[in-house]
């Protein structure tokens, strides 16, 4: 019963896993794409070209699952980097308590005693006054690594997910165009296609790609068939 009850959990999550993926993530994808896209057109006209000149050359990496699990990997490591760091600094913190409560347990003693070893008294309160400096400071750092650490795995992720998306809205492009292209390809001759695809590879800039979604869209619009290039 147990293990029937384990299974429906994990084919829930798996469910719930593709869900999110189909209707979130790769939308989100095609969204940051497109931003992409439109950034580099504004900022860097060099690089736009060249997304439009991957385009035609039909280049794109879309490595997506191997990302994910570089990613997921990362983050394992990281978390278990910081659930061990965790751990090593609450026992140094409690070898700190300890130590400060000997030290404590030594001031107990009475006034006639702690005259006669004043200065063991004076190296206790050496040592207390350390023991604070060393727990502040060990609480300091604990909490800028956490920062570190955190902000790694954020650029990581963000840097990876625009690379991911800007690759996939380029074969998206190229799908579109070959979509396209099967669509009219019955209604126009060898040659004319022939052109087209003259056309699309020499591909140089945003101008030139708009070119030919615009004369490809108009052949559909005369044909009376679905335009799917928006």
């Amino acid at each position: 019963m147990k293990i029937e009850k384990i299974d429906i959990k994990t084919l829930t999550i798996g469910i719930i896993g593709s869900l999110l993926v189909i209707y979130l993530f790769v939308p989100a994808l095609n969204i940051i794409g497109n931003i992409m896209f439109t950034l580099s057109s504004l900022f860097s006209e060099k690089y736009n070209n060249m997304l439009f000149q991957r385009i035609a050359l039909r280049n794109y990496n879309l490595d997506m699952y191997i990302y994910l699990y570089i990613f997921v990997l990362y983050l394992a490591v990281f978390v278990s980097y910081l659930i061990k760091f965790h751990f090593d600094i609450k026992k140094i913190l409690q070898d700190y308590d300890n130590l400060e409560k000997r030290a404590y347990k030594h001031e107990t003693i009475n006034n006639e005693t702690r005259e006669s070893n004043e200065e063991i008294f004076s190296e206790l309160e050496d040592i207390k006054k350390s023991i604070e400096f060393g727990r502040k400071n060990i609480k300091k750092n604990y909490f800028f690594s956490k920062i570190q650490i955190f902000a790694s795995l954020f650029l990581f992720f963000v840097i990876g997910l625009v690379n991911l998306s800007t690759e996939m809205t380029i074969k998206n492009k190229i799908q579109l165009f070959e979509n396209t292209m099967k669509i009219i390809s019955p209604y126009i001759s060898d040659h004319e296609i022939k052109i087209l695809e003259s056309k699309f590879v020499q591909i140089k800039n945003k101008n030139d790609y708009e070119l030919i979604k615009e004369q490809m869209n108009n052949i559909l619009i005369e044909k009376g068939l679905m335009v799917i290039w928006q």
